[in-house]
């Protein structure tokens, strides 16, 4: 009953090493499913922030605590503006978090396709119920061309233009581009399509080669 209603929670959130006291502040609109998502990161040793990860290869699993320090009704924007208020009160060079909102700009065509991605494909905050969350499943391949057009215009992958595919597009918003995506299976009229849901945008998975920090 408790997983049910922390997946609906959506807030600020810090993870602490209860062996040197060094924390991480972060958002999510769903905090029980970004808890999960930094623990199987962890303990795949694929997590981005090398500063928890090495810390957790260190000490263990069991020097972690997670806690939600204020929930947050809002969008995406709000959500963004309560955190750096967390974030402004530590020190960046002794604690995990890596990216300070206020010191980071987009490269142009980065900030671009996030903000196609954003504005059309990912799922707004407190969308749940199965009927609002059809408009946002990407299979229709109209949809997944125009995907690849803007990665296409925008230069995010290094490759011609023949040879980039929708899962590479994918790939590329997964590993390097912050975001988190679902995919499972649709049917409509009787036609089975495997779609993809863009459900959580995260700016502290966002590689360094696709942005451009101030010093």
């Amino acid at each position: 009953m408790i997983k049910i209603i922390l997946t609906k929670l959506s807030g600020i959130y810090q993870i602490t090493n209860i062996i040197n006291n060094k924390i991480y502040i972060g958002h999510s609109i769903n905090l029980n499913f970004r808890w999960y998502h930094h623990l199987d990161s962890l303990l795949k040793n694929i997590h981005p922030n090398s500063k928890l990860q090495n810390d957790f290869n260190t000490y263990g699993i069991s020097a972690f605590n997670f806690r939600i320090l204020e929930l947050v009704k809002g969008d995406k924007k709000e959500l963004i503006a309560k955190e750096q208020e967390y974030l402004d009160t530590i020190d960046f060079n002794s604690n995990y978090n890596i990216i300070n909102s206020k010191k980071i700009n987009y490269k142009p065509n980065t900030l671009d396709f996030i903000n196609f991605i954003n504005s059309k494909w990912l799922v707004p905050n407190g969308v749940t119920e199965k009927e609002d969350l059809d408009k946002y499943k990407i299979y229709k391949a109209e949809d997944k061309q125009e995907i690849i057009n803007k990665v296409i215009d925008c230069k995010l992958l290094n490759l011609c233009a023949s040879k980039i595919t929708f899962n590479k597009v994918i790939d590329l918003m997964e590993n390097s581009l912050g975001y988190t995506i679902e995919g499972s299976r649709i049917k409509i009229k009787r036609k089975k399509y495997t779609y993809k849901l863009v459900i959580e945008f995260d700016e502290d998975k966002v590689t360094y080669e696709s942005v451009t920090r101030e010093i």
